[in-house]
């Protein structure tokens, strides 16, 4: 048994050896206000926004997430929110399923991309379509950036603390904004979209967690 596993193993190295045309990188657009995450998947920090209509270059997909490179930096975007082309509403393309490989025999396993199905979406776990985006003008216009159940910022920015006018809410997400920094001064749960930030909270929010319903 051994020596079979050993076989296949090597009968996987050899084919992992052949050349694999790499797919080319194709434009694609933000539909929506969304996270850029340093990996596949909705629990891998973010390293960055992209806006609704910004433009990237669209490289591979996998587990329904698309790598896209913009100005330089590298990250991944869920393939719901990114349409092929210069904004049209075509999606992104169903994701096919990278190569991969998984023997067992015995005590002996061994795998190249044998990895779970994301686990997103499954009770307990936060689905790709539960965030909040926050937005710097009325009616969920100009600037914004988005965020997961678990994500928080105790200190926003000098770029978007006060700035913060109207607040969208998708999927199972909550939000908790205050108005001063690590969760202090005047404190609001959001359960559903917010236009318009009440006058005299309005351009004040400077700290905020995200969290499931």
């Amino acid at each position: 048994m051994f020596a079979r596993a050993l076989l296949a193993i090597a009968t996987v190295v050899a084919l992992i050896a052949l050349p694999v045309s790499a797919a080319l990188a194709a434009p694609a657009t933000a539909t929506t206000a969304v996270n850029v995450r340093s990996g596949p998947g909705s629990s891998d920090p973010v390293v960055g926004s992209l806006a609704a209509g910004e433009r990237v270059e669209m490289g591979r997909c996998t587990g329904g997430w698309c790598q896209i490179t913009r100005r330089g930096t590298n990250g991944w975007v869920y393939s719901k929110y990114l349409a092929v082309g210069g904004g049209g509403s075509r999606p992104a393309p169903s994701p096919q399923p990278d190569v991969g490989f998984c023997i067992s025999a015995g005590d002996i396993s061994f795998g190249v991309n044998c990895t779970p199905p994301p686990t997103a979406g499954r009770p307990g776990f936060p689905s790709p379509w539960d965030r909040v985006c926050f937005y710097e003008h009325e009616n969920f216009r100009g600037r914004s950036f988005c965020a997961r159940p678990g994500e928080q910022n105790a200190y926003l920015s000098s770029s978007w603390r006060r700035t913060i006018s109207s607040i969208q809410i998708s999927g199972n997400a909550k939000a908790v904004v205050c108005d001063h920094v690590n969760f202090n001064g005047w404190c609001a749960t959001v359960t559903s979209d917010v236009r318009r930030v009440a006058p005299h909270h309005n351009d004040t929010i400077a700290s905020y967690r995200v969290s499931r319903r």
